[in-house]
């Protein structure tokens, strides 16, 4: 392609990888474009982390990842892009390792004391939100295995990941984490 624009989205109308066209306003192509803002949300969590490796790295990994997830969702169940892995263990690693240096979760995480904290959350609230999205399409079809069996666990795995680092990076070795005093009643 030699240039950016092909005149063929004027009307309404995108292609999925394979050919398909469907609506901008289709489903499926929600998802990936709340995909495509949650790259640009972690994005911008790894130019917040640039002081701290782990994190960065961890992010790196994961929006070589997401671009996985992207193909899913850019193509039909029948399609042969469609026909990739994401796993949810290698995040569950990530999750552990960064757990190792945290001190118990003992209340709601209070949120604002750095810039890479905030930007984490900033990116796990973006992912909640494309799982949300994910979840409807996968409802809504059925048929789709690589979505309810293999998106739906990653996103839930890279927003628990993405929490964990945006503790990491609030936590200093020799400080507790902070946590909001809640003044949630019992029911």
């Amino acid at each position: 392609m030699t240039r950016i624009y092909t005149r063929s989205g004027d009307c309404g109308q995108t292609s999925l990888c394979g050919g398909e066209r469907i609506s901008k306003g289709d489903l499926r192509v929600e998802c990936y474009g709340q995909l495509d803002a949650l790259e640009v949300a972690l994005g911008a969590a790894r130019l917040a982390s640039k002081n701290m490796p782990q994190i960065e790295e961890a992010i790196v990994k994961a929006t070589h990842e997401l671009h996985v997830a992207g193909r899913i969702l850019s193509s039909t169940p029948q399609s042969k892009w469609h026909q990739t892995a994401l796993s949810p263990s290698e995040l569950e690693s990530e999750i552990d390792r960064f757990s190792a240096q945290l001190p118990p979760l003992t209340g709601f995480v209070e949120i604002g004391f750095n810039a890479a904290e905030l930007a984490l959350h900033q990116a796990r609230v973006q992912c909640r939100f494309c799982e949300r999205l994910c979840v409807r399409l996968s409802q809504s079809e059925p048929e789709d295995e690589a979505l309810r069996a293999q998106l739906l666990p990653w996103l839930n795995r890279l927003s628990d990941l993405l929490f964990t680092m945006s503790r990491t990076a609030t936590v200093k070795p020799s400080s507790d984490q902070k946590f909001a005093q809640s003044k949630v009643e019992s029911v």
